[in-house]
């Protein structure tokens, strides 16, 4: 079989995901707590997708209100400026695609006398370059004044009130984390064996996996579906059938970054890979060979490069040129093992 190619846009479209910023939640490495007479506010936890999405606990004593929440840099003005809410949830999931949907909140003002969960969502483009300006939320809020109750409506006797929370930023207490032990794996990789094992010869996968942090190191599993080239043994199947092998490759692996800096990273990694291939023979029943042996590689990996204050290391999402070195022993035929170097793109996307 002549060696497919395989378009520079399916490559892309398999592993461009890892390298976008946020697609989990994200939470407070110290509290980030702001107040206001009788009001008091925490921000609890903060999601990056499709736009940013902020939760709130919130104690408000009697008579408070909430009316709209902004996204503004720190240096502007309280509760003046900055990126309005485009959406305001009362004690629900909001943005969460699990438990109940909530409807947001359209009549403003909002009473919030109690414990309430805020869910604050901030539209995308305008909240994601706040997010390199020392971002801080602020919440408009409308207190009753009873004193003034028999002068006016209600809004005539309230008085507008401003809490300020810090959101993230440069500074320590501004630092936000996510643990993200688990990893999905998207992989796009090239095989090149010395020579060919059970008539089996170079091809490319596309393979899926999953992984788990354990401290700095990571348990993987990989598995896919690619096209190899056959050479030796290669009669045609039925009507010219089964030119070449459809194969599966599995791997198990542990790997870890030898270097870990601010955008870049190089990961080493050891496993142990299979390969089971297939084709049609000329009466029509499917032929397998199986080669597995061990594997070795280095990556070199680009790291999210998010704004001051949020997370930056490998463990949130990475994407980077696998160079490989492996072994083949085929045990479905008497072949001499092979040498198998290889090349991939590899993505990681922490959740």
């Amino acid at each position: 079989m002549n060696r497919t190619p395989l378009p520079l846009w399916v490559a892309l479209a398999s592993t461009a995901m890892g390298c976008a910023f946020g697609v989990p939640s994200y939470r407070p490495v110290v509290p980030h707590r702001g107040a206001a007479p009788g009001i008091e506010a925490e921000i609890v936890e903060v999601t990056h997708q499709n736009g940013l999405t902020v939760d709130l606990k919130v104690e408000g004593s009697a008579g408070i209100r909430l009316q709209r929440g902004l996204l503004v840099p720190a240096a502007a003005s309280p509760c003046r400026e900055g990126v309005r809410d485009s959406g305001l949830f009362l004690d629900g999931p909001g943005s969460s695609p699990f438990g109940a949907v909530t409807q947001p909140q359209w009549l403003r003002p909002v009473p919030i006398t109690g414990s309430h969960r805020i869910t604050l969502k901030f539209p995308e483009g305008a909240s994601s370059s706040l997010l390199y300006q020392t971002p801080v939320v602020d919440l408009v809020i409308l207190a009753e004044r009873p004193e003034l109750r028999e002068q006016g409506t209600a809004e005539e006797a309230s008085e507008e009130r401003c809490v300020r929370v810090a959101l993230s930023g440069k500074a320590p207490e501004l630092q936000w984390s996510r643990p993200a032990p688990w990893t999905g794996i998207t992989s796009l990789r090239f095989t090149y064996p010395s020579h060919a094992v059970g008539s089996v010869d170079n091809g490319w996968s596309l393979e899926f996996g999953l992984g788990r942090w354990f401290g700095p190191v990571r348990a993987k599993l990989e598995a896919g579906f690619g096209i190899g080239d056959c050479r030796g043994y290669c009669p045609p199947g039925p009507k010219g059938s089964g030119a070449g092998f459809l194969w599966f490759p599995l791997r198990a692996s542990i790997d870890g970054y030898l270097v870990e800096t601010t955008g870049f990273g190089i990961a080493a990694e050891i496993g142990v890979h299979q390969f089971s291939a297939t084709r049609t023979k000329p009466d029509e029943t499917a032929r397998w060979e199986t080669s597995r042996g061990p594997r070795a590689a280095l990556r070199f990996d680009f790291l999210a490069l998010p704004a001051p204050g949020w997370p930056r290391d490998a463990r949130q999402g990475a994407f980077g040129l696998e160079l490989s070195l492996g072994r083949w022993s085929s045990a479905t035929a008497a072949d001499e093992p092979a040498l198998v170097w290889g090349f991939g793109f590899v993505n990681h996307t922490g959740f």
